[in-house]
């Protein structure tokens, strides 16, 4: 039963969402509640400070001004939720720390390599889309509610074309670098949090997030000052030192190490554990 079994997995996929469905929809309703409630905190503070006479109306608060406050909440937001990811990222073994929990899933009828994907799954791909989902929500209730009570435009925090993607002038081999390594980078940061969260029942988002911080400490100190920054923007510019394919073996070679690890610990995972670690 060890070969890979798409049908398999799909089935221990639904019954693991269907399980913790609970857990998931919190935390899309916390995203909306928290995304909506900071959006609105703003909006009704830039009415009050923009106010004429003492009198709260949206004469000095221009469509320009309440745009730019949200993309500023926005951005707050973004970071947040990204930090969230990483946490969720760090306990990828968690719902398997009570034991009961635990020996429901191992017992499943399908292979290591399908189970561990559904772990992978869930805590990349299932807790990221209840967060956006919730940012979504969140952002389309508040062009629907604003506009009502108020003489504002509706805004989406969502269209701005350098949400995802910041469009800059070089080479098109330049480009690609970049993109190459901007993605093995997310990558590795994502095998890292993983690997972490496999070996640390507890604690795991806080080794892993001291010890990326240590790495781009030296990193800046020791390579960056000899051998100066791997990408630089300068005018609109694009530049890539073409050393940055050694980092990117080195980050790949560490990410494919960093899921081998986490799969063999998940491999010889025991119900009854050290209360630490995994090892």
């Amino acid at each position: 039963m060890e070969k890979f079994n798409f049908k398999r997995f799909f089935r221990v996929l639904y019954w693991f969402l269907r399980t913790n469905s609970k857990q998931l929809l919190m935390w899309f309703a916390g995203a909306a509640t928290c995304v909506f409630l900071m959006q609105m905190i703003v909006t009704c503070m830039g009415v009050v400070v923009h106010s004429a006479g003492g009198n709260v109306n949206t004469t000095g608060f221009t469509p320009e001004i309440y745009k730019h406050a949200l993309l500023v909440v926005r951005s707050v937001l973004l970071v947040g939720m990204s930090i969230a990811s990483l946490f969720i990222l760090s306990g990828v073994f968690r719902q398997l720390n009570k034991k009961q929990k635990a020996i429901s899933f191992l017992m499943l009828p399908a292979a290591n390599k399908e189970k561990y994907w559904v772990l992978l799954v869930y805590v990349t791909v299932a807790w990221t889309l209840c967060l956006f989902l919730g940012y979504v929500v969140a952002d389309v209730l508040r062009m629907v509610i604003i506009p009502m009570f108020k003489d504002l435009p509706y805004v989406s925090t969502l269209t701005d074309p350098n949400l995802f993607f910041v469009v800059t002038e070089g080479h098109v081999v330049q480009k690609i670098t970049a993109s190459v390594y901007s993605l093995i980078t997310i990558i590795w940061v994502h095998s890292c949090y993983i690997a972490a969260g496999s070996v640390f029942r507890k604690n795991g988002f806080a080794i892993a997030s001291a010890g990326l911080l240590l790495i781009v400490a030296l990193f800046e100190n020791v390579w960056i000052k000899n051998f100066g920054a791997l990408i630089s923007v300068k005018d609109n510019t694009l530049s890539v030192n073409y050393l940055v394919w050694v980092v990117v073996f080195v980050l790949l070679a560490w990410t494919v190490y960093n899921y081998r690890l986490s799969y063999r610990l998940f491999k010889n995972f025991q119900v009854i554990n050290n209360k630490r670690t995994n090892l």
